[in-house]
């Protein structure tokens, strides 16, 4: 008898799974295709999308030459309201973070900003290549740069940060050869100036259908640098489906199937850590689940191994390791800083707490031969009744271990 209900149990959940993604693979075929010069024929960003490059650099009587590679992170939100994908960049040790864009209007490449105090995808962008693709041959655009300034230093004037780009399409099938393969290639050249500028700057950029960036040259009055594609794998992955995932999860939670489901507005943090958020309201008490390509996970805002096990997946992100090595950390505290708003984020959303905005900082210690981490931060919002709320977190780290989160509302605010 107990062999017999196991079972059933089992095969309902397999159906179950088996349906959502069913449901999910008919939802993304009926997913309209882009139109054929469309921007995003000429720029893949499906997650996985990998990129590598020789570049050649030319320094007037100094050359230097090196590999970088790109790989299409996730997608996260930009400040204009738009989703855009994250490329992550090594260059040897160091790693750079970009956001881009390849939508029927064209290739847009955003400008990196702060998010509550977090860096993320701004409101301001450059469009390298319009489109439908050969309708314009034209366009141009304006820059305002930015500088930061300390010791109550006064900041320069912003006419000399504005840099103005002129951009001309040279031709739709330019052959151009690389070691990667021979391509016929969308030739785009931007000429730029500006009074931060020696003369002017000419970059001349190639778009392979299908492949993107495949040749990227830039020219000014004492450099010369040179990137030229060498290998190039189109991603697979498809983007995480979290709310199908989520269900057939709770029809084997027979105690949540009422649960009403509030899911945290998708943000850089989620494609850091690979999932989705979502907050599981019962009558009595409220339950937080991530749901990521392991699962459904159910778990306490202030679960310290929770933190740990994203923490550590995030650090080996950041800093890959060979040969399986736990990656060390490094002096960048964006990691712990996004999981302490995380948390913070998910405890204002278990009191029924919105329109949370942060704020904070990230403070050192020493605690002997190792160094603890502390990360405290405040985000202000409005509670249930709609009075104003400041939900507080603090968390700490040691190396790869998260060893207390700490969770407050002031005032105390009662869960609904």
């Amino acid at each position: 008898m107990n062999h017999r209900s196991t079972q059933h149990r089992r095969t309902a959940a397999l159906g179950a799974v088996a349906v959502a993604l069913c449901a999910a693979a008919v939802s993304q075929a009926q997913e309209p295709a882009p139109p054929p010069n469309s921007g995003a024929h000429f720029l893949p960003l499906a997650e996985g999308t990998t990129w590598t490059w020789h570049v050649t650099r030319d320094d007037g009587d100094r050359r230097t030459e090196r590999d970088e590679t790109s790989v299409v992170w996730g997608e996260v939100p930009a400040r204009d309201g738009t989703t855009v994908a994250q490329l992550r960049t090594t260059r040897g040790e160091h790693v750079s973070w970009s956001y881009w864009a390849a939508r029927d209007d064209g290739v847009h490449v955003y400008r990196n900003a702060y998010l509550g105090r977090l860096r993320g995808a701004g409101r301001d962008r450059e469009r390298l290549l319009p489109a439908p693709v050969g309708a314009t041959s034209k366009w141009e655009w304006d820059e305002q740069r930015t500088v930061q300034t300390m010791g109550g230093g006064k900041p320069p004037d912003p006419e000399s940060l504005r840099v103005h780009h002129q951009a001309e399409l040279l031709a739709m099938t330019a052959p151009v050869t690389v070691p990667a393969g021979s391509y016929r290639a969308v030739h785009v050249r931007i000429v730029s100036t500006g009074a931060s500028i020696d003369g002017e700057l000419r970059r001349d950029v190639y778009f392979a259908r299908g492949t993107g960036i495949v040749k990227e040259e830039h020219t000014g009055t004492d450099v010369h640098q040179v990137r030229e594609l060498t290998a190039f794998t189109l991603g697979t992955a498809q983007p995480l489906d979290a709310e199908p995932l989520l269900r057939a999860w709770r029809t084997g939670r027979p105690e949540l199937a009422v649960a009403e489901v509030e899911w945290l507005s998708a943000a850089e943090a989620e494609c850091y850590v690979r999932g989705r958020f979502a907050i599981l309201r019962l009558p009595d008490r409220a339950s937080c689940v991530l749901v990521d390509a392991g699962g459904v996970t159910e778990f306490a805002v202030d679960d310290a191994a929770l933190w740990t096990r994203l923490l550590r997946a995030f650090l080996a992100d950041q800093n890959p390791a060979e040969d399986g090595a736990a990656p060390a950390r490094t002096g960048n505290d964006l990691p712990m800083t996004t999981l302490m708003f995380l948390a913070a984020r998910l405890h204002g959303a278990v009191l029924g707490c919105t329109g949370l905005e942060s704020g904070g900082s990230t403070s050192r210690r020493s605690g002997g031969a190792a160094v603890e981490l502390v990360a405290e931060g405040r985000m202000r919002g409005v509670d249930p009744r709609g009075d104003p709320v400041l939900v507080r977190a603090r968390m700490t780290v040691a190396g790869d271990r998260v060893t207390d989160v700490t969770l407050a509302a002031d005032p105390a605010v009662r869960r609904r």
